[in-house]
């Protein structure tokens, strides 16, 4: 009987396996389009919508990295906030904001669609592999990486979620956001910051 040489066995590394397995599976998953709305190969060097088959969620992408439109960084404005009602100037930007945005999306028929919308904390998290690692979920922009091209992907980005409560400014004053530069999705910001602001991926339900 062959003797084992247990010294010798490496424990399997759970993040990294889970990793490879998601590499794979992406192209079987996610499905890119042009602006038409024509299905593309996962290969593709362009495109302008990215749908989730398994959220039922489709996202833009800008359809050259370096566009502006309709990826694009704004302030916040929502019609109605009690914030916007004492800092409106600020807020409302010239139009660079958060709800202006998603309405100028809208008009211009995105990929042939008018019911772009704000994305919520938990729809921008699907972006993200999720995985059990050490006792704790983790997040990785594994997916993030390979299905944006955008030259502007990596950086913070406004959801339609308000806040939980937090030590320095009421949840009604903040929002959430996901920081897709780090991976990081337990962030918030506040409203009123004049010097925010932050990228806008519209999404809508297929």
């Amino acid at each position: 009987m062959t003797k084992f040489d247990f010294k010798n066995i490496k424990p399997v590394d759970v993040k990294a396996e889970a990793l490879e397995q998601n590499r794979s599976s992406l192209s079987n998953r996610f499905v890119k389009a042009d602006l038409d709305g024509k299905e593309l190969l996962f290969e593709a060097t362009q495109w302008a919508t990215l749908t989730d088959k398994e959220t039922g969620l489709m996202w833009v992408n800008n359809w050259n990295a370096d566009d502006t439109f309709p990826v694009c960084q704004v302030k916040w404005f929502q019609t109605g906030d009690k914030f916007c009602d004492r800092n409106h100037d600020d807020t409302w930007n010239n139009g660079y904001n958060t709800e202006n945005w998603i309405t100028t999306i809208n008009r211009h028929g995105w990929a042939g669609h008018n019911d772009w919308r704000l994305p919520t904390i938990d729809e921008l998290k699907t972006l993200m592999l999720q995985i059990s690692h050490a006792g704790k979920t983790e997040f990785d922009k594994v997916n993030y990486d390979q299905l944006f091209s955008d030259d502007n992907k990596n950086g913070l980005f406004w959801s339609s979620s308000l806040s939980d409560s937090n030590p320095y400014f009421p949840s009604d004053d903040s929002v959430k956001v996901v920081d897709f530069n780090h991976g990081s999705v337990d962030n918030s910001i506040e409203k009123s910051y004049k010097f925010d602001s932050h990228y806008v991926r519209a999404v809508r339900s297929v």
